[in-house]
């Protein structure tokens, strides 16, 4: 059958006005163009490829100084949210960081910061961590030794993303080590010096 065309008469500013039953107007037309209005999409509606689709938005105030010794990578900083499978997720964040001598004379001052996601849970101080995102030292080296305590103050400005595998709760985390028990490698997520982070989902 041939299309069927509703319109209003071809007069400049005329609408087509679509209500709801309680009069509401759901879609309207103008000389060029429509706005809908009072819209609940399906689930099941099909959204261009790089479309933002949701935006998480996070600041972690409780998990508050963390100090370790320890080359051993440690979480420092857990941000969990829903992912849907075959949705990509970009990640910024930042995190207040501060190496420091903890024992001896020597000339280093700096940390290991990373940035990992996984699906298993993960907290504060866990040393079993899942997908490498970025890492990257951070401070600094004298000419000789020193033996004060002298720590280094940075922010770990970090972006990245993945793609989610599974439709299910991700974790995005920030974890830290140092480079051994004379050094400490330190993170901060307190009232202070909140640890935030920005993770959008993005249509693949």
């Amino acid at each position: 059958m041939p299309d069927l065309i509703i319109k209003p008469t071809n007069t400049s500013g005329n609408k087509l006005i679509l209500q709801d039953q309680a009069g509401g107007a759901v879609l309207t037309t103008a000389d060029s163009g429509a706005t809908a209005a009072n819209v609940t999409l399906a689930s099941t509606t099909t959204f261009p490829a790089g479309k933002v689709n949701n935006v998480f938005r996070f600041s972690d105030t409780s998990t508050a100084t963390l100090n370790i010794q320890t080359a051993t990578v440690t979480v420092a900083g857990v941000f969990s949210f829903s992912a849907t499978s075959g949705r990509h997720y970009v990640i910024a964040g930042s995190q207040y960081m501060s190496p420091y001598r903890y024992s001896g004379s020597h000339d280093r001052r700096y940390q290991r910061n990373a940035i990992y996601w996984g699906t298993t849970a993960r907290t504060s101080l866990d040393t079993t961590v899942d997908t490498l995102i970025f890492a990257a030292w951070m401070g600094q080296t004298f000419a000789s030794g020193e033996s004060s305590e002298a720590p280094a103050f940075y922010a770990f400005s970090y972006n990245g993303s993945f793609t989610a595998g599974s439709t299910a709760t991700h974790y995005v985390y920030t974890a830290i080590s140092s480079n051994g028990a004379d050094d400490r490698a330190r993170a901060y997520s307190d009232a202070t010096y909140p640890h935030t982070a920005v993770i959008f989902e993005v249509m693949p």
